[in-house]
């Protein structure tokens, strides 16, 4: 079932690091059963926000699409824990509104 979440008004290239911070590994990277953990890279932070979206960022599962305001978070939060995404966002909202 999906998990649509209103992203109106937050700066999504912080959204987008906030979802890398607090993703996990993904297991495809592993390499012998250790976790191949790729350097953060600030160019493909850019080209997911340039593609409004990602399926992998430096290797931790995003898989969100977010040209719409309206966003599905299942999938992001099926590989990185219940409701982690809702929590992130939930965390820079409140941030948001502290800064008013």
């Amino acid at each position: 079932m999906p998990i649509l979440i209103n992203i109106k008004g937050l700066d999504k290239r912080q959204l987008l690091l906030e979802l890398y911070k607090n993703a996990k590994w993904a297991t495809i990277f592993e390499i012998d059963g250790a976790p191949n953990k790729p350097e953060f890279d600030e160019d493909q932070l850019d080209m997911a926000l340039q593609w409004k979206g990602a399926d992998y960022l430096c290797g931790k599962p995003i898989k969100i699409d977010f040209r719409k305001d309206l966003v599905d978070f299942e999938d992001y939060n099926f590989y990185n824990g219940e409701n982690l995404a809702n929590k992130i966002i939930f965390k820079m909202k409140l941030n948001k509104k502290k800064l008013k």
